[in-house]
């Protein structure tokens, strides 16, 4: 998403001040003052670059344009990513801003040279640069330094390292490690010296082949999610001296000495007696971890403990356990196949289970008394409020079923929904993103919600479509497309007049549909309604345009808008 905005917004500046957008000598410069200009992009016209065949890109500090001399002030985000000839870097002095990304992906870059004018660097500028091997920032510059050829930038003020590469040495007055300083690096082993206090939040950021990383006693602050997306770890080592952290038992995780909480954790972690919790994020995205079992003693799991941990299939949790405190516990472990929820568990959330596709056989103990899993319904319910708070594809919603929590089946792999007369509360969300679903029906009897041979839930109150799917055939009394009422339809969908409103997100991320016809009673179709419709290319009004979002059609790469001749 953020990549499709940075382009989005590089194409609206090129466009705003397509006079003031010039190229020289292969790169693209923009005008952003009288005297000041911008580095946009690397030009792609081969007859005139600056890269040459020694392959060194020397970034200039100032540049003629029109007989106007103008200085260079910054070079813009990703100006120069991406392009795998470059292997050293000299920027001129003068130039004040790297912003982010500006050589992100150079993969075969070895060195650069900044000079002292520069005082703003900001994330990921030599983010999966994985031959970079020099850092060389100037000596009298005052914000930034290279200090004991350490081969790193190091913000001087408060001795943050913001940018390693593969051959950085830590010196030991480094303090913080900001968050993603290593990303992308192949790295195997990292040994943070003595003196580094604080590890920020993702500070670690998908360096694929780490196996080992090793905290001194100095460090008193690890941010949750240090490490993310790093699946080859296995040694995690802490100092014994550390009075704030540690790895009793060579457990490989991080455990707060004083909290007992579980931090984070490995592929190789075996959580040992004593942890009381796992926290926030511990072992999100550990690809390779399969199965783990948390020991009694453990009251608390933390939101995103598990999540996105794709080869997970076994988990064994204790009769200790009290509270799956905050969300998505478990998201997209798409390898889960079954859980057991213990006696004493008291809160879980609705989206527990989200984008579990695997997922077919959930059981709550029976001697809990906050939730059940009755007449083996596979899902858990609340036993006072008759809740259905999450489930998964092959849950059954049972008669006696009031309500279907937020995201319950969400991403769940459902093929059918049957909706009991006992429901009087379904979320927009409850059955969001189940892309295989092609069976849809209520009971008679139900007083909120109809199906009436639609292959729809429809809210009776609202006429409010509330759930659809591609064999859903609309009825004429409906008015309202609600909420992420689809997930996939057809290619060529005629919504029936009547219809006055499409809400927000109501076709989201419906990759299937390529035109939908709008028929003349609609009169507002609401902000990101089509959002990530990609193969969307014609939407056929059949009446007067109606009022419709500035976003409604966010990411249809390629649509056309037309009325009905």
């Amino acid at each position: 998403m953020r990549f499709f905005l940075l382009f989005l917004l590089s194409f609206i500046s090129v466009s705003d001040f397509a006079t003031t957008v010039f190229i020289e000598d292969g790169i693209q410069y923009k005008v952003v003052s009288n005297d000041k200009v911008n580095i946009i992009a690397y030009s792609e016209d081969n007859d005139n670059h600056r890269v040459y065949k020694d392959s060194v890109l020397n970034i200039p500090s100032q540049v003629m344009y029109q007989n106007n001399k103008y200085d260079v002030d910054a070079i813009e985000e990703y100006s120069f990513s991406n392009i795998c000839n470059i292997k050293s870097i000299i920027i001129c002095n003068g130039i004040q801003k790297i912003k982010e990304g500006a050589f992100e992906r150079c993969i075969n870059l070895k060195s650069v040279t900044i000079p002292s004018s520069v005082n703003t660097i900001e994330e990921d500028v030599f983010a999966y640069c994985i031959n970079l091997q020099s850092i060389n920032i100037e000596q009298n510059n005052t914000t930034f330094d290279s200090r004991d050829r350490c081969n790193a930038i190091i913000r001087t003020a408060d001795n943050t390292l913001l940018c390693a590469c593969s051959s950085t040495e830590i010196p030991k007055s480094v303090r913080i490690i900001a968050g993603y300083a290593y990303k992308g690096l192949l790295i195997k082993h990292l040994n943070i010296p003595f003196g580094v206090e604080k590890l920020c939040e993702a500070f670690v950021y998908n360096c694929p082949l780490l196996e080992q990383i090793d905290i001194p006693a100095s460090v008193n602050n690890i941010e949750a999610n240090a490490f993310v997306v790093c699946d080859n770890i296995k040694r995690i080592n802490i100092d014994k001296k550390n009075t704030v952290y540690d790895a009793r038992n060579n457990c490989n995780a991080i455990i707060d000495t004083e909290t007992g909480e579980l931090l984070i954790g490995c592929a190789t972690s075996v959580i040992p007696n004593g942890v009381l919790s796992i926290g926030k994020n511990a072992f999100s995205f550990c690809g390779k971890l399969s199965s783990i079992v948390i020991p009694e003693g453990v009251e608390k799991i933390q939101r995103d403990a598990f999540a996105y941990c794709s080869s997970l299939r076994s988990i064994k949790l204790p009769s200790s356990l009290i509270a799956f405190e905050g969300f998505s516990h478990f998201a997209y472990c798409t390898s889960l196949d079954s859980i057991f929820i213990p006696q004493n568990v008291e809160k879980i959330p609705s989206d527990i289970f989200q984008g579990c596709k695997s997922l077919i056989k959930i059981v709550v103990s029976t001697s809990n008394k906050n939730y059940d899993s009755r007449h083996n319904c596979n899902a858990i319910v609340n036993t006072k409020t008759d809740e259905l708070v999450a489930g998964c594809q092959s849950s059954i919603i049972l008669n006696g079923i009031k309500s279907i929590g937020e995201m319950a089946f969400c991403e769940s792999s459902l093929t059918s929904i049957h909706i009991p007369a006992s429901v009087e509360k379904i979320d927009s969300t409850s059955f969001s993103g189940n892309e295989l679903c092609r069976s849809i029906t209520v009971e008679k009897g139900n007083s909120r919600y109809t199906s009436n041979s639609t292959n729809s839930i429809i809210e009776i109150a609202t006429k409010k479509i509330i759930v659809a799917c591609p064999t859903t055939n609309i009825p004429s009394n409906a008015e309202i497309i609600g909420e992420y009422a689809y997930v996939n339809t057809s290619n060529h969908l005629f919504l029936p007049s009547g219809i006055k409103v499409i809400e927000r997100y109501a076709f989201l991320n419906c990759k299937n549909l390529m035109t939908i016809f709008i028929p003349a009673t609609v009169e507002e179709i609401k902000e990101f309604a089509f959002a990530g419709c990609t193969n969307l290319r014609s939407v056929i009004y059949m009446g007067n345009k109606p009022k419709v979002s500035e976003n409604a059609f966010w990411k249809c790469i390629s649509f056309r808008q037309q009325n009905k001749q």
